[in-house]
């Protein structure tokens, strides 16, 4: 990698033992692809559809599922939530993220009666030969806890049952989302960067070319200045 041969060159420079080359050179821009995302409507469906299975495993994918949207938390971070996860009132979710710095997230009211319910039948996950690791979703993986696979694996089936196509929907998808529509209601970016646990708020302004490639593609179609409406004027 270029970037790794740069670095190569600046510890040189600094030992006295060469100039670096690459001081001069202008590194190639490497462009983001813009995240996939679903709509309100999408995930509201998603959501709902989880509602209809009111088995003990239906209410586990509810509560997944609703923590995922609502807070942005990063799948892997989800899987693996503590019960000590939950403040003591369960207002808040205090999440270890990247370099194990840790973020409250919130509880919405919405979200905390699942979680209740979900937690007098949590132990139903604990079968007797399952020792508890003190995971918030617990399971006889060999991690002790639900996987990220496995909870792509329901979710690909659940968007399937609503209309949702395959290759639109995954966890980073939903994550993606909830950034985005965050962002269309007004939030500002720092609070949504905080959120997610970037620690650089430029990896969180792709959620804003996303915006904006959003409000370009309704001026295509909605614009009264649409090519189609309008007769041009010979010069």
């Amino acid at each position: 990698k270029l970037s790794s041969l740069k670095n190569f060159f600046e510890y040189l420079n600094k030992k006295k033992k060469i100039d670096n080359p690459l001081d001069n050179f202008d590194f190639p821009k490497i462009s983001r692809s813009l995240p996939k995302i679903l709509n309100e409507e999408k995930i509201n469906s998603l959501i709902n559809k989880t509602y209809e299975d009111k088995t003990p495993k239906g209410v586990r994918f509810s509560l997944l599922l609703e923590i995922l949207y609502s807070t942005g938390i990063r799948v892997s971070e989800l899987v693996t939530l503590k019960l000590s996860s939950i403040d003591d009132n369960m207002e808040f979710l205090i999440v270890k993220g990247k370099g194990k710095k840790e973020r409250f997230l919130p509880i919405l009211p919405k979200t905390k009666k699942i979680l209740v319910k979900y937690l007098e039948i949590r132990e139903i996950f604990l079968k007797k030969n399952i020792k508890d690791y003190g995971f918030l979703f617990p399971s006889n993986s060999i991690l002790g806890h639900f996987t990220r696979n496995r909870f792509f694996q329901i979710l690909k089936k659940l968007a399937l049952s609503v209309n949702i196509k395959s290759d639109e929907i995954s966890p980073h998808a939903i994550r993606h989302s909830f950034a985005t529509h965050l962002l269309e209601r007004g939030v500002d970016l720092r609070t949504i960067q905080e959120s997610l646990g970037h620690t650089d708020i430029s990896t969180t302004q792709i959620y804003t070319h996303v915006k904006l490639s959003k409000l370009k593609e309704i001026l295509k179609n909605k614009s009264p200045l649409k090519e189609d409406k309008l007769k041009f004027i010979k010069i």
